[in-house]
């Protein structure tokens, strides 16, 4: 850890309970975000492919 003095944060005290849960409800939406644009990305791949346009 000597090389890395970037990470001294670490050991900093836990971030409150309300950030914590924040993050968790910033990290879960985006990845839904994420996992519907896949979705509609294949769809609309597949639909491109049959000829559907």
């Amino acid at each position: 850890m000597r090389g890395l003095p970037f990470l001294r944060f670490l050991h900093a005290r836990p971030a409150p309970l309300w950030l914590r849960r924040l993050g968790w409800m910033l990290a879960l939406w985006a990845g839904g975000v994420a996992a519907l644009f896949l979705v509609a990305s294949l769809i609309r791949a597949i639909m491109h492919a049959a000829g559907m346009r």
